[in-house]
């Protein structure tokens, strides 16, 4: 059977404290991982909220400046549509990229793709249009 009488050897006594060292070395080593890898995923996450709001803001500035630029004729419209195409593009890329790697992500973003993803995609192509097209103002009603 298995002694737990405390032995007086000095000996033994340091033995079982370096293992009980070592065991709480390794639950700590262990938390210290679990504790980094949570807090990476948590920056990673505040990432997409925050790309995901800036989407919004984004399609309401691209229609905004493509009003402008059709309608009113304001100057330099055409380039801040511009703008705000190519940074709308590149936060979109950001978010596929993270909602193919995380599956939730993918749950709330990939599936709603047909409802607004699409949609501000056609306004891509139709915003990209409007400097060279000669129906200024049927383009704006598609939008």
């Amino acid at each position: 059977m298995l002694n737990l009488r405390v032995s007086q050897d000095p000996k033994t006594l340091w033995v079982r404290y370096g293992i009980a060292l070592a065991i709480i070395f390794a639950f700590l080593g262990a938390s210290h991982m679990i504790e980094s890898q949570a807090i990476e995923k948590a920056k990673q996450d505040a990432q997409v909220i925050n790309l995901s709001g800036k989407q919004r803001m984004l399609s309401q500035r691209i229609i905004l400046h493509a009003q402008d630029m059709v309608t009113y004729n304001i100057p330099g419209s055409a380039e801040l549509l511009s703008e705000s195409l190519d940074e709308f593009e590149s936060a979109h890329l950001n978010l596929m990229q993270d909602a193919a790697r995380e599956e939730s992500l993918g749950w709330l973003y990939l599936p709603r793709a047909p409802s607004t993803d699409e949609m501000v995609l056609y306004f891509f192509f139709l915003a990209r249009a409007l400097p060279s097209s000669e129906f200024r103002s049927a383009l704006l009603a598609e939008l």
